[in-house]
């Protein structure tokens, strides 16, 4: 594809991921920069993920799968999941990657 959703392109030092849509040599190049050594790339080593699909069309069509990679996080009395979905589309019978989506969910923590 020749654009894909980029949360790696703003670099993974913010908790504000914007998922914008990027050129594909623009992805290439900022997961090259900013995922080496950050706890995603550590779970994606160890092979821990889920796998989803889902359906976009209205005819029932599974046209999309979701690789997601999710790590917790404590702040006060807040869990926080971290994920990044990598998702892949059904084109023509062929998956093509359209990029990284990520972000935060909050947890409040029960006492």
């Amino acid at each position: 594809m020749d654009n894909v959703y980029c949360s790696p392109c703003e670099g993974f030092s913010t908790p504000d991921f914007y998922n914008d849509e990027e050129p594909i040599d623009s992805f290439i190049a900022a997961t090259y920069r900013n995922l080496p050594g950050t706890e995603l790339w550590q779970l994606m080593k160890a092979g821990k993920f889920q796998l989803s699909g889902y359906q976009q069309s209205s005819n029932g069509q599974l046209v999309s799968y979701i690789v997601k990679f999710t790590n917790f996080s404590k702040f006060n009395d807040n869990k926080y999941e971290l994920y990044h979905n990598f998702e892949f589309i059904n084109v023509n019978g062929k998956l093509k990657f359209n990029g990284i989506r990520s972000g935060w969910l909050s947890r409040k923590q029960h006492k």
